[in-house]
């Protein structure tokens, strides 16, 4: 019964730590994005003069 409950407590904090990589990971495809767009925005400013 008690190795029960430690495992239930690893999978808990497994499961914590996987949503908080989603969440990073979410947090730099956006940064990515972000300056993609910029660059673009960048080289079309630069074609325009």
């Amino acid at each position: 019964m008690e190795g029960e409950g430690s495992m239930q407590a690893m999978n808990t904090i497994i499961r914590n730590n996987i949503k908080l990589l989603a969440r990073n990971r979410y947090k730099f495809f956006y940064a990515i994005v972000l300056l993609k767009l910029r660059y673009q925005k960048l080289k079309e400013y630069i074609n325009f003069l």
